[in-house]
């Protein structure tokens, strides 16, 4: 008889439930490195002050300027890490554990 492979289904979480830094995702990757686990719903530092402006942007007043928008969009915070920095948590001394 043939040997069935066991699905492993990783431990999913939110990141907007609980807004990860990269520092827990490293802490939680090496006091669990057998275990499989995924994070959902990442914001993205790359776009994520694009995305507010734009979402301003339909819904501002029609007298609101270029130059209004370009400084609100500069006080915007970003909450996310940029996409590189997660793909790198792989190829740090994670991977000698």
């Amino acid at each position: 008889m043939w040997e069935t492979e066991r699905k492993v289904r990783p431990k999913l979480l939110s990141w907007t439930e609980r807004e990860l830094t990269l520092d827990d995702i490293r802490s939680m990757l090496r006091r669990r490195p057998s275990e499989s686990t995924g994070i959902k719903r990442i914001r993205n530092a790359r776009i994520e002050k694009d995305l507010t402006t734009l979402k301003k942007l339909r819904t501002a007043d029609a007298a609101h300027t270029a130059g209004e928008m370009r400084r609100e969009g500069a006080q915007n915070v970003v909450r996310g890490p940029h996409p590189q920095d997660v793909v790198d948590l792989g190829t740090d001394d994670l991977g000698n554990l």
